[in-house]
Parts: C-alpha cells; structure tokens; sequence
C-alpha cells in the first residue's frame, strides 16, 4: 500500500474559455468543480494504476460531504481529520491552445492541535505502508518543519517517504533525507541557491542535491524540454513523451505517481523515471475530469527516450 498525505486539499474549479486576454471579459465554455490537492491527484492516479493507496491529511468540516462523497466515487479509502471552515477554492483557467493559468488561495489558518493529531494518524497508519508521499503546501498554522519532523519519524519506523514540497516546507524537509524529492525547476534554484535553467546545470545541480542531503532520487520536470533523475552518482534525462497537449493540470502529480509505482517495484532509475514521464504524458493529453487510461501510459513507455548525463 502507498499512503498519500495532503494537508491543504481544495476545490478546483476548472473554466474551459476560448481565450483568455487580461482586462477583457472572457466568456466560459464549461465550467466544473472538484475536489482536489496534490497527494488526491497522485492517489487518483496510483488507483488508476492498479495500486492499493491511502488518502491521509487534513479537510475542512463545511466541505466534509461532498470531500467524502468525492473520495467514495473515486473508490479511494481515506482517514482524514477535519478542521473547522471551507476548503480552499483554486481557480484553473484552460483555453483552447492546451495553456492552464492557474490562480491558488492559500485558505484559512487552523490550530496547532489538528496538526498534531494529523501527523499521529499518519504515524500509525504508515507501518502498513510501502511508502508515504508528503504532496503540496501546509496550511497557515503548521510550523515549516511539519514535513521534516514527519520524514525522521517515519524513517525510525523504517518507511520511506517521497517529497513534492516548496518554499520553507522543502528546504526543512531535504535535511530529514526523504527517499525522492520532486522539485520543479524554481524549486531545485531555491534548493541550490543559484539561477539556473539549462539541462547540463540541472543535471548537476540534481546530483549535488542527492549528494549533499542523502537523497536516493532527485526528479526535475523541465516542462516540454523533458525531465530529469539523479542519484548522487548520475544523472538521466528523458525525452518528453510526444503527445497532443489537452491540459497540463496534474502532470507533475501523475509523475510522481508513476515514479512512486516503479519506485515500489523496484525498478532501477532508468524504468523510475520512463514510468514517470509515461505517466505524465497520460494525464496531459486528457480532459482534466477523465480518468487516466492506464493502457496508454503503458504504450508510451517504449517510446521515451533517455539519455544518460555525461
């Protein structure tokens, strides 16, 4: 079993327009809403992939039904606490040409007690688990080093964790050593400290990161440039996978899932990151409310090129 933890989940609404021009008014197409946060999205993704998962985190009471009822259709097994208030609602804005132009609240604050009790549930359900994935921001309340504290008390009880974080969250949480980290390029220049942007600088700067913080796997996504893996010896790069981009909404959480899937089985670092970057170009080239077809990331696996780092 893999647990998913999302501590600050939301309710995105998505609005498909035609086109999207700043000071103009823009006409919807469609509009629908649902729930959302990065450790669901990798859950939806791993059940899609066959694998058994558990949703674990913190929601909010005035959304409790429809966040539960929305867990149930998905047939994902959840135990989450619920704070007092509304879940957050992030607006994601698709135009025709396959550009998502996301706008994110950050919610409400909530007390220091629900996360304690929050991070015990996790604590006592993870012994069962193959692997947590720590996925998105915390919410206001939680103390930047919620995701490193959780990272060295599940390391005591030997379980790994894969990490998808930012800011003050990410840069506590690479000291506990997480298993898999999975920054994006803005967040692996926060993570170094320097601007960069070429693949030979991210290559290294990887390696340099998985070296330095005792990380097995460090994954970039450098969007439709392709993507990265290192460990703390060598460095990979895959192809970006040749699809028609429908929507970008969810490709770094089906990467992850994909990586955590391979990572699971064993897989060494070539087939982690093929699986991820398949996975990827699944949920890209579907409408954001379909489920992902498990069929076709299977038919692009072969298709992704890698390219060792020299």
């Amino acid at each position: 079993m893999i647990i998913t933890v999302t501590m600050n989940p939301c309710i995105d609404k998505h609005i498909s327009l035609d086109k999207l021009e700043q000071g103009a008014t823009c006409k919807a197409l469609s509009e629908q809403a649902v729930v959302a946060g990065k450790g669901i999205n990798v859950a939806r993704v791993l059940k899609a992939m066959g694998r058994q998962v558990l949703c674990l985190g913190l929601a909010r009471e005035n959304d409790k039904n429809l966040f539960l009822d929305t867990l149930a259709d998905a047939m994902l097994a959840e135990d989450f606490a619920f704070a007092k208030g509304d879940l957050r609602v992030n607006l994601k804005l698709h135009t025709n040409d396959g550009v998502t132009t996301e706008i994110n609240s950050a919610g409400s604050a909530v007390s220091s007690a629900i996360i304690e009790a929050v991070a015990e549930k996790i604590i006592s359900s993870a012994e069962q688990s193959e692997l947590v994935i720590l996925s998105g921001g915390l919410p206001k309340g939680a103390n930047a080093d919620f995701y490193a504290e959780l990272i060295k008390k599940l390391k005591s009880l030997g379980v790994e964790c894969a990490l998808d974080a930012s800011g003050e969250a990410l840069l506590e949480a690479v000291k506990s050593s997480p298993a898999i980290i999975k920054p994006n390029i803005d967040e692996l220049c926060q993570l170094c400290g320097e601007n960069i942007s070429d693949v030979d600088s991210v290559c290294k700067t990887a390696m340099d990161i998985a070296n330095e913080y005792g990380i097995k796997y460090v994954i970039v996504s450098l969007g439709n440039v392709g993507s990265v893996i290192a460990d703390n010896r060598s460095a990979y790069i895959a192809q970006a996978p040749d699809v028609n981009v429908v929507s970008t909404t969810g490709a770094g959480d089906a990467m992850l899932a994909g990586v955590a899937v391979a990572y699971t089985r064993g897989l060494d670092i070539e087939d982690i990151i093929k699986l991820g970057v398949a996975t990827s170009g699944g949920m890209i080239s579907k409408n954001p409310e379909d489920e992902l077809d498990f069929k076709q990331v299977r038919m692009l696996l072969p298709t992704i090129q890698i390219t060792k780092y020299e």
